[in-house]
């Protein structure tokens, strides 16, 4: 899953492609929570700027596995991206 800054003007505005096969995107809270979910078909920007500072995950899920990118609200506009990982579900 590739996750990052968008060309649009917008600072808040985050790009989005997701792996084959991706049927829902979760964004889960710094506690586990997830606080919203998306049908994959119709997502490929991300509104991050109403988000509150702290550790956001993003969490794309396919029948056979899940990818999770997370990233760090530092302020609001502000954001620190970590490295793409992937998990295979067992």
């Amino acid at each position: 899953m590739r996750l990052g800054p968008s060309t649009r003007a917008a600072q808040e505005i985050a790009s989005i492609e997701l792996p084959i096969g991706t049927y829902q995107v979760d964004l889960i809270n710094g506690r586990g929570r997830v606080v919203r979910s998306y049908q994959a078909e119709r997502l490929q920007e991300l509104e991050l700027g109403t988000l509150r500072p702290g550790t956001w995950t993003l969490r794309a899920r396919t029948s056979e596995s899940y990818s999770v990118r997370r990233f760090m609200v530092i302020k609001r506009g502000t954001i620190m991206w970590s490295q793409p990982r992937t998990a295979a579900r067992n």
